[in-house]
């Protein structure tokens, strides 16, 4: 391996790793607030007979938040679904092509959703949400930034491949 990505890989990979953990605590974040939102409206409507509003258009927001962070940490850590019936039938130097050939149209889509999920946050930007009246931008930039945040994911994964393929006690699994 180059110098060049030695370098990166140690300046990157811890980097990577932090956004990971920061990424993590605002999942747990959200769904403690989530959960506390949805006891409190319980509370409030049933034995109080006064609901907010305002508390399942949060809780709605604060699921979409969980759900692109998420993916980005299930990225990393392998846990979306993925066919490897090809891959695993396949020769080691094709099946890693074949890894690279998919890795590469991961990040043309994650790339796509981006531009997209950027083009929808502005369209919506003067539109007010129905109850906590904040602008629609702002749920929706979770799209592009949850894309982002995966394709950082898969970066990281890049790198720490690298980096187990030129460290002999770290053979690839």
């Amino acid at each position: 391996m180059s110098l060049p990505i030695k370098r990166l890989q140690r300046s990157l990979l811890p980097a990577l790793q932090g956004l990971e953990v920061v990424a993590e605590w605002s999942c747990r974040g959200a769904i403690v607030v989530m959960a506390g939102l949805v006891l409190l409206q319980v509370v409030l409507r049933y034995v109080f007979l006064a609901p907010l509003m305002w508390v399942e258009e949060a809780s709605i927001f604060l699921m979409i938040w969980m759900t692109f962070v998420g993916a980005g940490i299930a990225l990393r850590r392998g846990s979306h679904v993925a066919m490897t019936m090809l891959c695993d039938r396949l020769p080691s130097t094709w099946s890693r092509i074949v890894s690279a050939v998919s890795t590469l149209f991961i990040l043309a889509f994650l790339l796509v959703v981006i531009w997209q999920g950027w083009l929808l946050s502005m369209f919506v930007q003067n539109q007010p949400s129905p109850a906590l009246r904040i602008p629609m931008m702002w749920p929706y930039l979770i799209i592009p930034l949850g894309a982002a945040f995966m394709i950082i994911q898969v970066v990281a994964m890049i790198l720490g491949r690298e980096s187990k393929v030129s460290s002999p006690e770290n053979p690839i699994e």
